[in-house]
């Protein structure tokens, strides 16, 4: 786990989240809505650690939230997707990491 002095720095003028509300209903009462997210994070390039972030790192992705928007209830749809591109220098050379990530899950009360 990363500490405070270890976590990644963000460019904050290249680093964004952007949301939209894309439509709101109502549901067993409940005041219920989808929200899009697009993530963009960008890397600060310049030593991180023991290493050297290089340019062009990031990650890019979007999240759907479909679920209650009043915090009565514990109902959520979550779909999101996520790409990373960590471009890192060591000493013995240059090492290049690209990932992919899905996620589908919900969350809901259990009655009991």
């Amino acid at each position: 786990m990363l500490g405070n002095d270890e976590t990644p720095p963000f460019d904050e003028k290249l680093t964004s989240v952007k949301g939209k509300l894309l439509r709101v209903y109502q549901k067993n009462g409940h005041q219920y809505g989808v929200i899009e997210l697009a993530i963009k994070l960008t890397w600060k390039v310049g030593k991180f650690m023991d290493r050297e972030i290089l340019e062009g790192s990031r990650s890019e992705g979007t999240l759907s939230i479909d679920g209650c928007l009043d915090g009565t209830v514990l109902d959520k749809t979550l779909k999101g997707k996520l790409q990373m591109l960590m471009i890192l220098k060591f000493p013995t050379g240059i090492l290049r990491i690209e990932s992919k990530a899905e996620h589908d899950g919900r969350d809901f009360e259990v009655k009991k």
